[in-house]
C-alpha cells in the first residue's frame, strides 16, 4: 500500500525501469507527446454477491485506425480563422477522407 504523493515517472523508476528507458518514455514527469499507450485491466469478482468495478482515467481514447489533426499556433498575435489552410500529408496505406 502506498500512502504518499508520487509521479508516474517515479512509479516506473520504482518498478525497475533503467534511466535510458525512462528518458525514452518521459519528458520530465509526464509521457512524451504523441506516445502510444494501452491500458489493460484484469478484474476478478469475488462471486456470491453483488460486485462492483469502477475505473476512471484521464487519457483521451481514440478509435482504432483513427487520425486526429490539430493546428498549433506559433505566433500568438496571429489572427485565428476557422478556415485557415492547413498543409497535411498522410503517410502509409490508409485511406483518408476530408469531412
Amino acid at each position: 500500500t502506498y500512502n504518499g504523493t508520487t509521479t508516474l515517472r517515479q512509479r516506473f523508476d520504482d518498478a525497475g525501469y533503467t534511466d535510458e528507458q525512462l528518458n525514452n518514455l518521459f519528458n520530465g514527469d509526464t509521457f512524451k507527446e504523441y506516445s502510444h499507450h494501452t491500458l489493460k485491466f484484469y478484474y476478478l469478482e469475488r462471486g456470491g454477491s453483488i460486485s462492483y468495478c469502477k475505473l476512471k482515467f484521464n487519457m483521451p481514447t481514440l478509435p482504432e485506425n483513427s487520425l486526429t489533426v490539430g493546428k498549433k499556433v506559433v505566433n500568438a498575435e496571429q489572427e485565428l480563422k476557422a478556415d485557415s489552410p492547413i498543409a497535411l500529408t498522410v503517410l502509409g496505406s490508409a485511406t483518408c477522407c476530408i469531412l
